[in-house]
């Protein structure tokens, strides 16, 4: 029924599903380049660009003057028809104009002197003259008189200042005997009488064997540790009178204490002594640039005050006012890093009551806390409670026994009400006896604060005075030991 597939069909390809793909290889050749035609084409272009050029040439030299003549000629007619008469064209010379000028100036004070008493102006420049001289003198002797006056003032009290010499002396590795000395500046601050009182700074309880003490005019004596600030490193040394002692240190008379409050010593002049080079004995001025920057010292309400002096990182001594008052004791443990060369010190109004318990070898406890006061609008904006806020509590101390913790506030200590940090170390302070103190604090949890009765057992932040084996005093020598 169907039709049979005949040889033709199978050439053409009737009847079958192949297809001829044989177009898909071939290749598309480009239009080959006829150099000979583009290049009479450039040659073409370039030569009507060259004619185009010279005709162009011709027609601006041909019109130029005819151009030229039309546009002098429509000036001239301008200006004759603006102007009544001619123009005149004159050439001026800077010089005659600077003469011109000059001599009008000179006639102008040729005039006003004509006009004046040559006698009365004489006297006026001269009174002028002789008050700028004068106001240049007086401030001259001013700086003068206060540069002297400061000099007197160090001069002054660097006799009440001394070298601290602490020996120390052992064996070595390989078993062969040494004596170590240091040297530290210290001062004058009292006297009994049967002792000597030297505040000094940078003093080791453990490794001093035996202190010297080198007053002014070189006057040795040996001194013995009273007390001993674990806290501030300060130490009140002991030297023994005797009556030829005495008699060498007729002259010497102890420092008097300043104040360091900042609204006092803001921006005065104030005077290093002591080493402030990092030499014992060195000298230098400045002025007080801050004195309100918070110590952090556990228990202590303690103010730095710096200064622009530029010193040693090891410095030491006092820093005094004007007037010869101690207002600092020169310490630069407590320096930021941008400010490290620069003699800074512990004020001493809330050093006194320290001094006064050491001298007096009285016990000043401490619980080992650290805090701040909690300011006003913290209390009014966030109801915080006032009182003294714990920042933090030192390792193995009597307040982390105790269970006290940061964040707390202390709102009564020892029975007295505590409203500010200022009011805890101040009572703490006042403590007589190492016992047992009942302390209030109000806890922060869930709920808000809570009250939270605690006890704490304080310890005593004075060294005891040590036995050294220096021999007891009997002479005075003349001349100071030199630290090796």
């Amino acid at each position: 029924m169907f039709p049979e597939k005949t040889e033709n069909d199978t050439k053409t390809g009737k009847g079958s599903e192949e297809v001829d793909t044989g177009f898909i290889n071939e290749k598309i050749k480009s239009r080959p380049i006829n150099r000979r035609k583009l290049a009479r084409r450039m040659i073409l272009t370039a030569a009507l660009a060259v004619l185009f050029g010279v005709i162009a040439c011709v027609v601006f030299l041909c019109l130029e003057p005819v151009i030229s003549a039309w546009l002098n000629r429509s000036g001239q007619s301008s200006t004759q028809e603006t102007t009544a008469f001619p123009v005149e064209t004159t050439e001026t010379n800077p010089e005659d104009l600077i003469r011109s000028e000059e001599q009008k100036t000179e006639e102008a004070v040729q005039s006003a002197l004509s006009d004046m008493d040559t006698d009365e102006l004489k006297k006026q420049i001269e009174a002028d003259i002789k008050s700028d001289l004068e106001s240049q003198w007086k401030e001259q002797q001013a700086g003068t008189q206060q540069s002297d006056a400061q000099k007197q003032t160090a001069q002054s009290v660097m006799t009440s200042m001394v070298t601290v010499t602490a020996n120390t002396s052992g064996n070595d590795w390989v078993g062969d005997s040494y004596v170590s000395s240091t040297n530290t500046s210290g001062v004058l601050i009292g006297e009994t009488d049967t002792e000597y009182r030297i505040l000094a700074t940078g003093i080791s309880a453990e490794s001093a064997q035996s202190l010297q003490v080198t007053f002014s005019g070189d006057v040795t004596a040996d001194a013995t540790l009273k007390e001993r600030d674990t806290l501030t490193g300060i130490s009140i040394l002991s030297v023994q009178k005797t009556a030829d002692l005495t008699k060498a240190l007729a002259d010497v008379t102890p420092v008097t204490f300043g104040s360091s409050a900042k609204s006092l010593i803001f921006g005065e002049p104030v005077i290093a002594l002591g080493s402030p080079a990092g030499s014992v004995g060195s000298v230098d001025y400045g002025c007080v640039t801050n004195a309100g920057l918070s110590i952090d010292v556990a228990d202590s309400c303690l103010y730095q005050v710096t200064t622009g002096i530029s010193g040693s990182t090891k410095a030491a001594g006092i820093l005094v006012n004007t007037d010869g008052e101690v207002i600092g004791i020169i310490d630069m443990d407590y320096n930021s890093e941008d400010a490290q060369g620069l003699v800074s010190a512990i004020g001493i109004s809330e050093l006194k009551t320290i001094i006064d318990h050491m001298c007096e070898s009285e016990v000043l406890c401490t619980i080992g806390a650290h805090g701040t006061t909690v300011p006003n609008g913290i209390h009014e904006d966030e109801g915080v409670p006032l009182g003294a806020y714990v920042t933090r509590v030192d390792v193995k101390s009597p307040a982390m026994h105790a269970g006290l913790q940061s964040g707390d506030i202390i709102v009564k200590f020892a029975g007295e009400s505590v409203e500010s940090w200022e009011s805890f170390t101040t009572a703490l302070a006042g403590l007589d006896s190492l016992d047992p103190v009942d302390i209030e604090v109000m806890r922060q949890g869930a709920d808000g604060y809570s009250t939270v009765d605690l006890k704490v057992t304080p310890e005593d932040r004075l060294e005891e005075a040590v036995q050294t084996d220096a021999p007891a005093q009997d002479d005075v020598s003349g001349e100071a030991d030199t630290a090796q």
